[in-house]
């Protein structure tokens, strides 16, 4: 399966700012967007890809992928040409513009705040209650307008923000603000690139600061204001995801991956993809290629 993520610009019918379908079919390949979208699968069944993250789907299931996350649904019908049932679903999308920018810091919205952020992982409801509940309120958004529409949508989330009865889905949680890539004369953009082309090398603060010409504390806040975390946690995080991916889809052991993504010590290798993925890379390969046929 190739790896490649699109990026997809969601359009949202004139006067709403948020839109809600029903029987929608899933769409390849894998992509991203940055709108939030709440899925209940009304038909069909097939495997799942969310984040780095693969699982198989079926009818009646409720879940809420995150903005930014990479996601494909693969219908069991695209695969199976001898299987003629497509999957369907109906479909919530949100942009992160309807929140408030500190609604960190607003009590009001904490269960809201909660469920947006575990949405970096993607979030599987488990709970029919909760589910049935939550498609009662889907419903009323075909006839609402206006205010009550809104209302209605944060009802929902606040709703599914207090849910205990979830699974999250990718072992990586993509950041709720993620890096944007800025235009190619700013310095940041330079570091992305950067980052992008040399993290399985040995990268220092002070070769980071010399692509852009500044000092290394300086780089240092500016990259953390444009992307919440610093360069080098972003470096680990872009290592871990990229090994993710050679577990699933290489035949490369543990040992030759960790060198692989810029790892010169397995033992630390094993400590950070853990702290990411709260299991080992042996555990996740197993885990990941048990949901793939």
């Amino acid at each position: 399966m190739k790896t490649d993520i699109l990026h997809r610009h969601v359009l949202h019918e004139a006067g709403h700012s948020f839109s809600y379908r029903v029987d929608v079919p899933f769409t390849m390949p894998l992509h991203r967007h940055s709108d939030y979208e709440l899925i209940y699968i009304t038909q069909g069944h097939g495997l799942e890809f969310v984040g780095e993250a693969v699982r198989a789907y079926r009818a009646g299931e409720l879940i809420l992928i995150g903005a930014h996350v990479p996601h494909l649904h693969l219908c069991n019908s695209v695969t199976h040409p001898t299987e003629p049932e497509r999957s369907l679903c109906e479909i919530v999308q949100f942009p992160q513009r309807l929140f408030p920018e500190e609604m960190s810091d607003i009590p009001e919205y904490s269960s809201v705040y909660r469920l947006l952020t575990r949405s970096a992982q993607g979030i599987k409801f488990t709970s029919t209650v909760l589910i049935n509940r939550t498609r009662t309120l889907l419903h009323r958004l075909t006839t609402q307008k206006g205010m009550e529409r809104l209302l209605t949508l944060f009802q929902l989330l606040s709703q599914l923000g207090m849910a205990r009865n979830f699974q999250l889905i990718s072992p990586i949680a993509y950041p709720m603000y993620p890096y944007q890539p800025v235009l190619p004369h700013e310095p940041l953009a330079k570091i992305y690139d950067y980052l992008h082309r040399h993290f399985r090398e040995k990268i220092t603060l002070e070769a980071l600061a010399h692509q852009v010409q500044t000092h290394p504390s300086s780089l240092c806040r500016s990259f953390q204001r444009a992307t919440h975390t610093t360069p080098f946690e972003y470096l680990t995080r872009l290592r871990i995801e990229h090994a993710c991916k050679l577990l699933t889809y290489s035949p490369l052991t543990v040992s030759q991956i960790a060198y692989e993504v810029g790892f010169n010590n397995l033992a630390h290798f094993n400590k950070q993809f853990k702290r990411l993925t709260q299991q080992t890379p042996t555990r996740y390969r197993k885990t990941i290629l048990s949901e793939i046929p």
